[in-house]
């Protein structure tokens, strides 16, 4: 009796664990389950976890009796793109990553999977559905993050609000995407959408659903998305959930990079509840550069820039950014362009230029704003005195590319894209430590260090 007890205790963990953590086949078992009827995933949106060898998924399907087969699943396969032949997905070497779904929006489930442990600098395809045949979505692709650097898309306040804001959205983004080549991902700086609970707005913003097949998303929240956090702008994102407790922030390594995504839709805007947590992150992981987003401004030029709330927010902020060495700062909500000059603290910060034009080891952030490239909503621009470069809002987008020692940053409108209207280039220069009691070490130091940044300098 004993015996039996055990056994069928051993058996339940088992099948407990299997339905709560990841499965992994080899997609075989999947292709022999029943057709059952069409339920087509929609809104998907890839999200890098908290390194970038692990990915979340994120998608809707229909939540109808009649749409859906049991046992109700979610389930991702990936495979490495060198296995992909004929444009036919390789379900034979596909591992494959399950999930349940949960209650969304009327007659939706949220669907999300998240993925770890893929391989570096491997690009990799993907597909998602509810594990029946028919109902795959077209396979989409992403690339795991390298040393050798990476290029990625600044956006924001696309929120379009009709169907036509949704087409002008998509045709913006399809030149950000061309332009960037292969961007490892787009940071959205809030306002996914116009209106927080309008699930009619998330299949606007989600009109370039081919683009997002192909590029992860890192959205951080806006006003536009809060609506006083609510739940839609979560169903429809699986981020790394590594965040101050009781906010939408998070946090993610990709390259040499480490980004913090603040939630300034906190009560008082301020952000003052995610400071230490800033701090544990950026004091906790290794990084050559250190890049924020965020929605509301701490420096912008558009309506917003004398809001109430920036200034508690500035004060908050400015010290913590200057004191952790944020390099650029990504914002949204002010719907018009503005490239600050390097600020820390609120003041203004000598630059070095060298010859090539690159601000050497600037001490201070950059501040960024940009116009809806949605295109529903622009700003005029006002001359404020930490501004350097600034634009009333057209639709803009950047294209920025980071690689170990450089940061470099293109401008564009939407509109006359052939060439970018603003630039800034960021060079980092290793500086040896002279002051040390083993002189053969410090020399020793002193030589690898500027080799190193001589010959960045010199191959650029």
């Amino acid at each position: 009796m004993k015996t039996t007890k055990k056994t069928i205790a051993m058996l339940l963990v088992v099948i407990l664990t299997a339905w709560a953590f990841p499965v992994f086949s080899d997609g075989a078992s999947l292709s022999s389950a029943p057709a059952g009827p069409p339920n087509p995933p929609t809104h998907i949106a890839a999200t890098w976890g908290q390194s970038d060898t692990s990915i979340g998924f994120a998608w809707y399907s229909d939540s109808a009796a009649s749409a859906n087969v049991a046992p109700l699943q979610s389930v991702v396969q990936v495979a490495k793109k060198s296995d992909m032949a004929g444009g036919v997905f390789p379900e034979s070497s596909a591992a494959v990553y399950a999930g349940a779904p949960a209650g969304a929006a009327a007659g939706k489930y949220s669907n999300k999977v998240s993925v770890s442990g893929l391989d570096a600098s491997t690009e990799y395809v993907y597909r998602v559905g509810n594990g029946t045949p028919a109902n795959w979505s077209s396979a989409g692709t992403f690339t795991t993050g390298s040393a050798a650097g990476f290029s990625f898309i600044y956006a924001s306040d696309a929120q379009p609000g009709s169907q036509s804001g949704g087409n002008t959205w998509e045709a913006n983004l399809g030149k950000a995407v061309a332009k960037a080549g292969s961007p490892a991902f787009m940071a959205h700086a809030g306002d996914q959408v116009d209106s927080a609970t309008s699930e009619q707005g998330y299949s606007y913003f989600f009109t370039p659903q081919a683009e997002f097949l192909n590029m992860p998303i890192m959205p951080a929240i806006g006003n536009h998305d809060n609506g006083g956090r609510n739940t839609n702008y979560t169903w429809h994102f699986n981020e790394p959930g590594n965040g101050a407790n009781g906010s939408k922030s998070y946090w993610f390594m990709y390259g040499n990079a480490l980004f913090l995504v603040l939630d300034t839709e906190t009560p008082g805007h301020a952000c003052s509840d995610q400071i230490d947590w800033m701090r544990q992150v950026a004091t906790s992981n290794p990084h050559r550069w250190l890049i924020v987003i965020m929605h509301r401004c701490l420096y912008s030029v558009g309506d917003h820039a004398k809001d109430s709330d920036v200034a508690p927010r500035r004060s908050a902020l400015d010290p913590v950014f200057g004191e952790l060495g944020v390099d650029l700062a990504l914002q949204g909500h002010d719907h018009s362009y503005m490239r600050s000059f390097i600020m820390k603290n609120g003041a203004r910060q000598t630059e070095t230029i060298d010859d090539a034009g690159y601000s050497v080891n600037p001490s201070g952030t950059l501040f960024m704003t940009l116009g809806s490239l949605g295109g529903q909503k622009q700003y005029s621009a006002g001359n404020y005195s930490y501004a350097n470069v600034y634009k009333s809002g057209v639709p803009q987008y950047a294209v920025i590319d980071v690689a170990a020692n450089t940061l470099e940053i293109r401008v564009y409108d939407a509109g006359s894209d052939s060439q970018p209207f603003d630039f800034y280039n960021i060079r980092k220069i290793t500086r040896p430590l002279f002051l040390t009691k083993n002189l053969k070490n410090a020399k020793s130091y002193c030589f690898r260090a500027w080799q190193r940044d001589i010959i960045d300098y010199a191959g650029h």
